[in-house]
């Protein structure tokens, strides 16, 4: 049997961790309070190494059946402050629809530690690969 296995860009998670600060640029000395105001409320990028689960994505094949497709679906994913996917995007297919899809519905029950700028959660994007592989020797 495949093993589907979980990955943020290319670490892999397998255990809840701290969530990681990540900083946001400000602007700069000369920038209006609107601009300012505007950048803080944009969603934060959180680094790959950073992306952690509350509750990790479970990943197994569509209906249980491995039928010999295997690949790795590249996600790009809104997180709210609550650490829920409110959108997500595919980046790169694996090569099949089925897998994609399943990839997608998958990384929308997970649940994300929310990205947290100078002690606030913030909206975040992060970027996810999620692994469909052959069975091991």
């Amino acid at each position: 049997m495949a093993q589907p296995t979980v990955a943020n860009a290319n670490h892999a998670t397998h255990a809840p961790a701290a969530a990681a600060a990540t900083a946001v640029a400000t602007p700069g000395p000369g920038a209006s309070p609107s601009v300012a105001e505007a950048r803080s409320n944009e969603p934060m990028e959180l680094d790959s190494a950073a992306v952690r689960y509350l509750v990790q994505p479970v990943l197994t094949f569509p209906d249980g059946e491995d039928l010999g497709e295997y690949g790795t679906v590249k996600l790009r994913v809104l997180v709210d402050e609550k650490g829920k996917a409110i959108d997500v995007k595919t980046l790169q297919s694996s090569g099949y629809a089925r897998l994609d899809q399943h990839a997608v519905r998958v990384i929308r029950r997970a649940r994300f530690m929310p990205g947290v700028s100078q002690g606030e959660t913030r909206q975040a994007w992060a970027t996810v690969n999620l692994h469909f592989r052959p069975p091991g020797p």
